[in-house]
């Protein structure tokens, strides 16, 4: 599930501490948090179908990181 970029602002504009983003984060929505996150938990979706049983996606995982480049 995506998290609130909402509440996620909120906390960065509140505590001197680094904010991160544990859920939702895929290649299409990472550069809308990507100015307000400072590092992001990634799991399943870098997996084969976003399933995280799944064995790791390359493709899905450059794909991501060309968008934060």
């Amino acid at each position: 599930m995506e998290p609130s970029l909402q509440e996620i602002r909120s906390v960065k504009n509140n505590v001197n501490i680094p904010v991160l983003a544990g859920s939702g984060i895929t290649k299409e929505n990472v550069r809308k948090y990507y100015e307000y996150c400072d590092a992001f938990i990634i799991g399943s979706y870098f997996k084969k179908e976003g399933k995280w049983f799944n064995t790791i996606d390359i493709e899905r995982v450059k794909g991501l990181l060309e968008k934060i480049k």
